[in-house]
C-alpha cells in the first residue's frame, strides 16, 4: 500500500468497507505525498488521528503526530483560502502540545478547507483543543 500510486490510497482510504490497518496504510500514503491537497490531507488526517486517539498508545504518538500535523499544515497554507492562513497559521506555531495541538490545527484546517463539515468532527476537534494539557494531567 505505501508504494502504491496516490489514486489507490485515496480510494481505499475512503472506502468505509475496508479494514481499518489498510485504511491508515492508505492515510500514511497520503500524508507523505507533498502534492496532496488539502481536503485530502485534512481526509487522512482526520482519520489517522481518530483512529490513535483515545486509544490505548495515545500517549505514545500524540506528540509527534501534533508535530507532523502543525509542519504539514504550515506547507499547506500557500493552497488554503487567504481568510484562514492566519488561523492555521496561529494553530500550528502554538505553544500547545500533543492532543490539545491536534485540536487546534484540525479544527482551524477544518474551517479552512470544509466549513460545512458535519458538526461531530467540529465537536470532536473541540473537545481535543479544550482538553487538559498533558503537563496539567
Amino acid at each position: 500500500m505505501l508504494f502504491g500510486n496516490q489514486n489507490n490510497a485515496l480510494t481505499v482510504l475512503k472506502t468505509q468497507e475496508n479494514k481499518s490497518e489498510e485504511r491508515i496504510a492508505a492515510a500514511l500514503k497520503v500524508v507523505q505525498n507533498t502534492d496532496t491537497s488539502p481536503e485530502n490531507l485534512l481526509y487522512a488526517h482526520t482519520f489517522i488521528t481518530t483512529s490513535l486517539i483515545g486509544k490505548t498508545w495515545e500517549g505514545f504518538v500524540v506528540t509527534d503526530l501534533a508535530e507532523l500535523l502543525s509542519a504539514q499544515w504550515l506547507e499547506k497554507t500557500m493552497e488554503i483560502p487567504i481568510r484562514a492562513v492566519a488561523q492555521v497559521e496561529q494553530a500550528c506555531k502554538s505553544n500547545e502540545t500533543g492532543k490539545r495541538k491536534i485540536g487546534q490545527i484540525l479544527l482551524a484546517a477544518l474551517q479552512a478547507v470544509s466549513p460545512g463539515a458535519p458538526s461531530d468532527m467540529f465537536q470532536k476537534f473541540r473537545s481535543w483543543a479544550d482538553s487538559p494539557q498533558e503537563s496539567d494531567r
